[in-house]
């Protein structure tokens, strides 16, 4: 079929796109947005299997806004913040994960949205994407010279490797790769019940008088180990873990999501640090994308575990005391989730 037409094809989907955006539609009569997420994700298919890369995507080239301005927070922006003892930023209660942007463009776009949103906390870790995503956000954070305006919460010592020597070993290595001196906040990943609490409350707080750590804490500790430490910390003069990244989410975990995860869902009250909560939103977007038996499922980064029991969201949200601080941690909802 021949269609005689005074605009390039890309004009005319650029065209048909704006009259419906004047004209306060959800979306074009002319494509679905099953269309068109199908229509990108095809491209992004093609070019991964044929290599192609262009200059402006690479990662040694600046990468422009999508909006070509500068990038700034917008005034409009709905994002709360919270204050974790130990960092210097009040962090986003919205929190942006860190560990499957696919490439210099998607995370690019993907963290300048979140910014200019209001968010301003990125969390990631040593073992994500085998130190490809800490090198992402480094870059980001360079290019778009905004480090001093963002809060990075890093982490390490992953099993098998949670000691006390490798949680110095891999903070540097973390540090080269995000291009700053300091991590704002810092999880080590997994406890290790073979260790002291005291060598791992020992080594946290040479880093923080060194400078590179402002408050750091557990991810995946049980309360009773983080009592411990605190306890420890306490007796010595030092400081203790200030933030604890368990599962805190929309639904029950039943199962480990991977190995070592800890819920601290259902022992909220008994946490003496702030909660900054992993898989928060129980990877419900990835769910609710596969509902529609319609379409057939689209592979995504982060799919449902079965490990996830979902639940109604009014029957979740508990009752919390106003000095209780809880994150959550993921990019797929368009709001803040705030306890009171």
């Amino acid at each position: 079929m021949t269609v005689a037409s005074t605009v390039s094809l890309y004009g005319a989907e650029a065209d048909t796109v704006a009259r419906s955006l004047d004209g306060r539609q959800g979306r074009s009569p002319a494509m679905s947005w099953d269309d068109t997420l199908g229509n990108m994700e095809t491209l992004d298919r093609w070019r991964a299997a044929i290599g192609l890369v262009y200059d402006a995507e690479k990662p040694d080239h600046p990468v422009r806004t999508l909006h070509g301005r500068p990038l700034t927070r917008r005034t409009s922006a709905p994002m709360t913040y919270a204050s974790v003892p130990g960092a210097e930023l009040p962090l986003s209660r919205l929190v942006m994960g860190c560990d499957n942007q696919p490439s210099t463009s998607h995370a690019t776009a993907i963290f300048d949205e979140y910014f200019e949103c209001g968010g301003n906390t990125f969390d990631t870790a040593h073992i994500y994407g085998g130190g490809e995503q800490e090198r992402l956000l480094g870059w980001w954070m360079k290019h778009r010279g905004i480090r001093d305006l963002v809060a990075v919460i890093s982490k390490g010592a992953h099993s098998p490797n949670c000691f006390p020597a490798k949680v110095s070993d891999q903070l540097r290595q973390s540090l080269d790769r995000l291009q700053t001196d300091r991590a704002d906040v810092y999880f080590l990943h997994r406890d290790n019940l073979d260790v002291p609490v005291a060598e791992f409350i020992d080594v946290l707080n040479e880093h923080v008088e060194a400078g590179r750590i402002g408050a750091f804490g557990g991810s995946n500790w049980t309360a009773a180990r983080i009592a411990e430490a605190n306890a420890y910390a306490e007796q010595s003069g030092k400081r203790g873990f200030a933030a604890v990244s368990n599962n805190f989410s929309l639904a029950r975990m039943i199962d480990p999501v991977w190995p070592g995860c800890i819920a601290a869902s259902r022992s909220r009250r008994r946490w003496s640090a702030a909660v900054v909560s992993s898989t928060s939103l129980t990877k419900l977007w990835a769910a609710l994308s596969h509902r529609q038996p319609q379409h057939p499922p689209r592979p995504t980064p982060m799919c449902c575990s079965a490990g996830f029991a979902a639940v109604a969201l009014p029957s979740i949200i508990p009752p919390m005391a106003p000095s209780e601080v809880v994150i959550p941690m993921g990019a797929c909802s368009a709001s803040s989730l705030r306890w009171r």
